[in-house]
């Protein structure tokens, strides 16, 4: 039979240890939880209530506002209620092992009344700089070059004619440089020419050739001459030498001339077709069109989504983590004595989840913080339908391999754009007032290598243009724009983050350039005609000139050292019979070529 002071005492612990819940566990879990998000967020996280219930192993966390970190008067998503199932027994191995989860009405994208944003104390000391592919997206829309709009009001005057500089062609640049190192390189080789000598040393070599004629041929003197004829040949060799060499590094020095006026040409061709930016006018190419106009929100996205990969790359483990070896323990300490148990849990484990709300359900499996200890790939889906609105998200995210094997897909049709800015206002701007949008894409991730593509397909499309001009053709530009009812935008990428290789293209830039071409297809050809004859006269003339230098510095140095070689030539063949030519010896001298070998 109980004791009634056993029954009051055992209800007075239960009632402090509620009480202790209530004031203290609850209250420290939602703080942990709101510092926790908003740390991994960047962005505030507003929570309701925390309840926690450990002996059922139930947590329930209520009315939640977690704000979008890129718009601070806005929620990322909200939820009124989620409840996780945990497991009492692994919190006491300080594992957090969650069988069930769910979350009830959820909604995103909600407004809000005050700024998500964190205040400036609360944000890192340390500025993020921006990852790679960031920079990437970057160079490739955020800079975007000036569509040269304004050249359409005086497109009929010769201004861009006349502002074509010189300087700015490639081709001329390649010309003077070759001058340059031709007048270089022919300073050098009057130099080794002049240091050669082999005037002042051919003109010995024939005194002393002449030298063998004197005092005739007999068989005291024949040792002494050949010794002398040997001597000759080697010294005419070691001239022939240098001579080839210098005439060697000439012809080298030439040709790489004569290859710098080939590429010249080559540049004039580029610079031709580079008329459009060389001159300022307007461009009509497709592509630079459509960068120009749908750049910056493109590049607004983009930067949003490496946002969220960069976050979910952070906080998901890339690879399988071995548990840490446990120190030996000191002989007279405690030892605890672990059963071996059926199953062994990471960290952190939320087995299923499931969220709903606003018309859409998700699911995902295998949240872990060790993926090579649970062994499964974290799977997730996200499928519904609302006011025309239908979207199906898919991933698989397997970690539990040495190199991660990643895949999202993303379905999105019925999406709604409503005033977001195109282009640059006043140059070639507009406001897409509002449109409807289908969107497709995958990713793909192995570790090290990126690739995925995205394709947008905008209907409905309503165009307000922001161009400040009087000009008729900027007008007819404007009305253009206005005309557009849906484009395509198509987005790929691949490679690792260090090197990525990134395509775009949409058909909206084909829209206007064949607007703009229709209107100034006449006023083009007669500038490009101007532009291409002041481009071929200022080329022509430096190329003449360049060629007629080639032609001077080829001969001023190859004439010469061929006339040396030929000299040379000569006296070697003529050496030895020159000192027996005319020597009336007996026969033992008549031979005397025949002794030596050259």
């Amino acid at each position: 039979m109980l004791r009634k002071t056993n029954v009051i005492l055992t209800l007075g612990i239960a009632v402090i240890l509620k009480l202790l819940l209530i004031l203290f566990l609850d209250p420290l879990l939602k703080y942990a939880i709101i510092r926790t998000g908003e740390t991994a967020i960047g962005a505030k996280v507003e929570i309701g209530k925390v309840r926690t219930k450990l002996l059922q192993g139930k947590i329930t966390i209520e009315h939640v506002a977690i704000a979008n970190p890129h718009e601070p008067f806005q929620n990322l998503i909200t939820w009124d209620k989620a409840t996780f199932k945990v497991m009492p027994g692994q919190l006491l191995q300080k594992k957090v092992v969650i069988p069930e989860a769910s979350v009830s009405a959820l909604a995103w994208g909600t407004p809000r009344q005050t700024s998500g944003a964190l205040p400036k104390k609360e944000k890192k000391d340390k500025e993020e700089k921006p990852s790679l592919v960031a920079k990437k997206f970057e160079e490739l829309f955020g800079a975007s070059k000036s569509f040269g709009l304004e050249r359409l009001s005086s497109i009929k005057s010769d201004a861009s004619v006349e502002d074509l500089k010189p300087e700015n062609l490639s081709s001329l640049k390649t010309l003077d440089d070759g001058n340059q190192k031709l007048e270089s390189a022919s300073a050098a080789w009057q130099k080794d020419l002049s240091q050669l000598n082999l005037e002042s040393k051919i003109a010995d070599l024939r005194k002393e050739i002449a030298s063998l004629k004197e005092g005739g041929f007999d068989i005291k003197t024949l040792p002494a001459k050949a010794k002398k004829t040997k001597e000759i040949q080697s010294a005419i060799k070691e001239l022939q030498k240098n001579t080839n060499d210098l005439k060697s590094k000439a012809q080298k020095d030439i040709e790489e001339a004569q290859s710098l006026l080939a590429k010249a040409k080559e540049s004039k061709n580029k610079d031709l077709a580079n008329l459009t930016a060389l001159a300022g006018l307007p461009s009509l190419d497709t592509e630079a069109i459509a960068k120009m106009l749908l750049g910056p929100m493109v590049y607004q996205k983009a930067h949003q989504a490496i946002y969220w990969a960069k976050l979910a790359k952070e906080h998901l483990p890339t690879k399988s983590e071995k548990p840490p070896k446990e120190k030996p323990r000191a002989r007279r300490a405690g030892l605890d004595i672990e059963f071996p148990g059926k199953v062994s849990y990471p960290a952190f484990l939320l087995v299923h989840a499931e969220v709903s709300g606003d018309g859409f359900k998700a699911e995902a499996r295998g949240i872990t913080s060790n993926p090579a200890l649970y062994g499964k790939p974290l799977t997730f889906n996200v499928d519904g339908a609302k006011d025309g609105l239908t979207m199906k998200i898919t991933g698989n995210l397997d970690h539990h391999l040495e190199k991660p094997q990643d895949e999202v897909e993303i379905k999105w049709d019925g999406l709604k754009l409503q005033n977001i800015a195109l282009g640059k206002s006043g140059e070639l701007g507009a406001n897409l007032a509002s449109a409807k949008t289908k969107l497709g894409g995958k990713v793909l991730y192995n570790g090290e290598i990126w690739s995925g593509q995205f394709n947008l397909q905008a209907n409905s499309v309503v165009l307000e243009p922001q161009i400040n001009s009087s000009s008729k053709i900027v007008q007819k530009l404007g009305e253009t724009l206005r005309s557009v009812k849906n484009f395509n935008v198509d987005l790929a990428f691949a490679g690792k983050e260090e090197n990525m290789d990134i395509h775009f293209k949409s058909d909206i830039g084909n829209t206007l350039a064949k607007s703009l071409k229709g209107m100034l297809d006449t006023e083009l050809a007669g500038h490009r005609k101007k532009l291409e004859d002041k481009i071929n006269a200022l080329y022509n003339e430096k190329a003449k000139a360049f060629e007629s230098n080639i032609t001077g510095k080829k001969s001023g140095i190859l004439a010469p050292l061929n006339k040396y070689n030929d000299q040379l030539r000569d006296l070697l063949t003529k050496a030895v019979p020159s000192a027996g030519s005319d020597s009336n010896s007996p026969s033992p001298l008549k031979n005397f070529k025949k002794l030596f070998k050259y």
